[in-house]
């Protein structure tokens, strides 16, 4: 008797383009709520870059000085149901919000972040900058032995169905970070895709090496007219 195929999950991509980012949290959830009551095997990758902003997971909260100081220097500030603590978004970095049902993918919460982790890892591959995962118990993806940050990983995991996701620093201007602690750790820095190699490496020419890795790494089928 034949076995049958398990059938790949399909992921539809949509890239939104230059998005705030309390814009995108809406399509997220309204992206997820699609997800939750679909019959299909069918997952969505948001792809977007957001105007300068400032969000806290939920291990924490933005006092008022925190905002007014942060928002003085043109930034919003929001805080999120993801994990993790505070982080920078804003533009030349690609940032991904991943929603799909982890039932469908058959995959666990800690096994998923470590598949997002060496996505990235695959991505900066191609630039040959050598990453590597969750430094001393830090999630994300770091350069230079562990001591420089280049993509930041943070999920919310609701009914089985994963929202917010990685931000990968292509050409961001890294000088943004200097106003807090990112993610809380004091004792490492942040980098991009441009620093590590000398050249500047932008979201436009990043999205597709990531697309491609995410879709090798997950072991799912790109099909943007797979319904919901």
């Amino acid at each position: 008797k034949k076995k049958k195929k398990k059938m790949a999950l399909r992921v539809r991509v949509v890239n939104l383009g230059r998005m705030g980012w309390d814009v995108a949290l809406a399509r997220q959830v309204q992206v997820a709520e699609m997800v939750q009551q679909s019959p299909h095997k069918t997952g969505v990758l948001l792809l977007c870059e957001h105007p300068a902003v400032y969000t806290m997971g939920r291990r924490g909260k933005f006092s008022p000085d925190e905002i007014e100081r942060l928002t003085a220097k043109g930034a919003s500030c929001f805080n999120a149901l993801r994990g993790g603590q505070t982080t920078f978004h804003g533009p030349g970095q690609l940032v991904g919000y991943p929603i799909i049902d982890l039932r469908k993918l058959q995959c666990g919460v800690r096994d998923y972040v470590t598949h997002i982790e060496h996505m990235l890892i695959g991505a900066c591959k191609h630039w040959n900058v050598p990453a590597t995962a969750a430094c001393d118990n830090h999630t994300g993806v770091w350069v230079g032995g562990g001591q420089r940050k280049i993509a930041a990983i943070g999920i919310e995991v609701s009914r089985g169905i994963t929202k917010h996701g990685f931000a990968l620093n292509c050409n961001v201007d890294l000088s943004w970070y200097n106003n807090i602690v990112p993610c809380g750790i004091t004792d490492k820095g942040v980098t991009s895709l441009s620093t590590e190699t000398g050249k500047t490496v932008t979201v436009e020419e990043a999205t597709p090496v990531v697309i491609d890795a995410f879709l090798e790494r997950l072991k799912v089928v790109r099909d943007d007219n797979a319904d919901l």
